[in-house]
């Protein structure tokens, strides 16, 4: 189903000679696949560049100030995923918001994405991403938890469920504005004082999409832990909290030696967060961007985090982003899964994101992750990821490479890699058929469960040390003779 500012957007490439109604039609039907901004596909598809499609994508804002067409809640989206992603200083945002309002008193009218264009504050593609993504972003009655599109309500504007019938209302930008300087100031507060509650505060060590993970040290014990809070773009965010929650609850009842363990969940100054195990040692990824691993390595890697998994999968928790940064090695060489922020369990009820959304990192994604098929997404789903690691323990490189994103989906949907043996010949056929039958695009081909995969890769194991019995035999023989 294409947006009708999708669809204004073709009629103005249309009316202005940029495409044909032939290269329309084929854009339109590779974004309904990619799941991407209509711009983008022109663009990959090389039939815009970037200054014509900036053209094209002005023209097409006039013809919606026209028309008066815009979404009621469109700036308010923007403004919050601008912030949540980091993409504006909240400043610059602040200043933005202001000229909106001066254009408004002369009684015309700007979108922010307009301002936006117009000032080159990003790069065209990733302004576009965050476009096209508006109609995603969701706000949960606080009476049901149902959600409603928030581009479809104004700021401020107050809303009756029509499943509980329970008031309340959307927030305004400038009280997306505000809650993200408190953020700033809370954090920036709890990084000055180096104390977070019960802990100290050591070092910043890792960030990501949602969490920013501190090593600090437990004030009444002096054990050191790993803190992991919630990121200052995210917090007015009911669906990153729930997320962030989702991912606290999911590591507290999943205790296996090849898993990161909980150990305190809570809220301090504000800021929602959870204490872990801290890992000595250091990410895959930081191990394979030095080179591929030795063969027998690899694969006892592999094996030990099919036993992770195994675990998770029987208590009904699908990972949904398994890869190499989420797989920690501890200083005995042991791996450990961490990062539960997209898991699911199989049996719950309530899914916080909106089906047709992806999930996941796109580089180690299964073909129905990509599709955004959330229905299908299982633990054969996972197996998949773990063989894109795979791959990339064995080659150093991702099985599905691509100039960007929508190359990348693109691979996973119709490309079949070369066996990993391409790369490095004394990788064994066996190894390749484990590997690819991991990443089997129909998932029903792939292993069943992680445990049946580690089944397989201790079966060659087996075998290997049967023949190297039979070898060392052989050669005392000879010896002997």
């Amino acid at each position: 189903m294409h947006s009708k500012y999708d669809l204004l957007l073709g009629k103005v490439a249309i009316a202005t000679k940029t495409l044909s109604k032939q290269d329309l039609r084929l854009c339109l039907e590779a974004q309904e696949h990619q799941g991407t901004h209509l711009g983008i596909v022109m663009l990959k598809k090389k039939f815009v560049n970037e200054q014509n499609l900036e053209k094209l994508i002005k023209q097409q804002q006039k013809k919606i100030n026209v028309t008066q067409s815009r979404e009621k809640g469109e700036d308010l989206v923007m403004c919050r995923l601008l912030l949540r992603k980091n993409l504006v200083e909240v400043e610059r945002l602040e200043k933005y918001v202001r000229k909106q309002q001066q254009y408004r008193d002369r009684g015309t009218s700007t979108s922010l994405i307009e301002l936006l264009l117009n000032n080159q504050e990003m790069s065209l593609v990733k302004l576009l991403e965050t476009y096209h993504s508006i109609s995603s972003e969701t706000l949960a009655c606080p009476g049901c938890q149902k959600n409603f599109r928030l581009m479809h309500l104004g700021p401020g504007k107050k809303v009756r469920c029509k499943h509980c019938k329970t008031v309340f209302g959307a927030p305004t930008i400038e009280q997306e504005i505000s809650a993200c300087k408190r953020g700033q100031e809370i954090s920036q507060a709890v990084i000055e004082k180096e104390i977070f509650g019960n802990y100290e505060l050591l070092e910043q060590i890792a960030e990501g999409g949602m969490g920013i993970v501190y090593r600090g040290q437990k004030k009444s014990t002096g054990q050191i832990v790993a803190i992991k809070v919630l990121g200052e773009g995210h917090r007015t965010s009911r669906e990153a909290q729930e997320r962030f929650a989702r991912e606290a609850r999911t590591l507290e009842m999943l205790k296996h030696p090849n898993i990161v363990s909980i150990l305190e969940v809570g809220i301090e100054n504000e800021i929602p967060y959870f204490c872990m195990d801290f890992i000595e040692g250091e990410a895959l990824s930081d191990i394979i961007s030095r080179g591929p691993l030795e063969i027998d390595r690899a694969v006892s890697i592999v094996k030990d985090i099919c036993g992770g998994l195994e675990y998770a999968h029987k208590l009904g928790v699908v990972h949904r982003d398994i890869k190499s940064s989420n797989i920690l090695i501890n200083k005995d060489g042991t791996p450990k899964i961490t990062d539960f922020g997209l898991a699911k369990c199989m049996d719950s009820i309530t899914v916080i994101t909106r089906t047709g959304s992806l999930l996941g990192t796109p580089s180690y994604m299964s073909p129905e992750q990509a599709k955004g098929q959330l229905g299908r997404i299982g633990p054969r789903s996972d197996i998949y990821s773990l063989g894109v690691v795979f791959y990339k323990m064995l080659t150093g490189k991702n099985p599905f490479e691509g100039d960007s994103t929508v190359e990348i989906y693109q691979n996973i949907l119709t490309v079949d890699p070369p066996p990993p043996s391409s790369d490095r010949p004394e990788i064994s056929k066996k190894i390749d058929q484990i590997c690819m039958k991991c990443l089997k695009k129909d998932a029903f081909q792939r292993f069943k469960t992680a445990d049946s995969l580690a089944k397989e890769l201790f079966k060659m194991d087996e075998k290997q040390s049967m023949w190297q019995i039979f070898t060392n035999l052989f050669k005392g023989k000879k010896r002997d003779q």
